[in-house]
């Protein structure tokens, strides 16, 4: 007897049925390399921009670093000009206008992105040429005279907080031979014998 209510898979069904199912795999590994790409482009993204941020920050540190030291060393010029001044030099006018500069540089350094710091420093000297080599110059002699008037000035006071020492002075001495005795009343008298005996 033969069961007429059992079917018989065909030989093209079950390639149909493997073929469907190999192209769900197929959607379904592309989701997966799909959602995959999708988070490292995120991730991507993310650490890019935290590189960014991280740069943005390193380089906003700098700026105000550099526009402090600016500030610090337009300071350190002026006081350099003040001592040329005591000295009445006539070069302390042109330092005291190298000092307004970096301090107008100083401010506009402050006041900049970190791309349009090193544009600023440029266009300043690109504006001024002599300006800026003319303080440059300046400011380091001034600032060496500065250094060395600051040198003394700081042994100066280092003496003055320092207690006196004893040093110890020497003894002179003692001759090899006794000095010689002359009689009173000869004025300059020339020995005749170099013995050391009395004449």
């Amino acid at each position: 007897m033969v069961d007429e209510n059992r079917t018989y898979a065909s030989p093209g069904g079950d390639a149909q049925a493997a073929k469907g199912r190999l192209e769900q795999e197929k959607d379904s590994a592309n989701r997966v390399v799909s959602d995959a790409a999708g988070a490292i482009k995120k991730e991507a993204q993310s650490m890019a921009e935290g590189a960014r941020d991280e740069a943005y920050a390193r380089g906003e540190q700098i700026k105000g670093q550099a526009a402090d030291n600016l500030h610090t060393f337009a300071d350190a010029v002026r006081k350099a000009r003040d001592e040329l001044d005591k000295d009445g030099s006539p070069v302390s006018g042109f330092v005291g206008q190298a000092a307004d500069g970096l301090e107008r540089l100083s401010r506009s350094v402050q006041n900049t992105s970190g791309a349009e710091m090193l544009d600023s420093v440029r266009e300043f000297g690109r504006r001024n040429p002599m300006s800026f080599i003319a303080a440059s110059v300046l400011a380091g002699i001034a600032l060496g005279r500065f250094a060395q008037s600051s040198s003394r000035h700081a042994e100066r006071r280092a003496s003055e907080n320092t207690p006196a020492r004893a040093y110890p002075t020497p003894t002179p001495s003692k001759p090899s031979t006794p000095p010689r005795a002359y009689p009173a009343g000869e004025g300059s008298v020339t020995p005749s014998r170099t013995t050391g005996g009395p004449l």
